[in-house]
């Protein structure tokens, strides 16, 4: 069921309690995990600089590789 996922976001307060979401058309509630993955790719760049395209735990060069892989189900496609 989707409600095992309402705890991966962050979900805004209006008032005294939580905001219902209908936009449909934009980035939708920010994951909660998104921070952390933001500040491991800022801190990547930081410390390696250009670099990072080919060194650290996650290399930039071959992103969508790994992109491509994930997306090809969900979009009935061959990766």
């Amino acid at each position: 069921a989707l409600s095992a996922w309402r705890d991966a976001f962050l979900i805004p307060a209006h008032g005294a309690g939580e905001q219902a979401y209908f936009c449909g058309n934009s980035l939708g509630l920010q994951p909660r995990a998104a921070r952390a993955a933001l500040d491991a790719e800022l801190e990547s760049w930081a410390r390696r600089a250009v670099e990072g395209h080919f060194e650290g735990p996650r290399p930039w060069l071959d992103v969508q590789d790994d992109l491509q892989q994930m997306l090809a189900p969900l979009v009935g496609a061959a990766p």
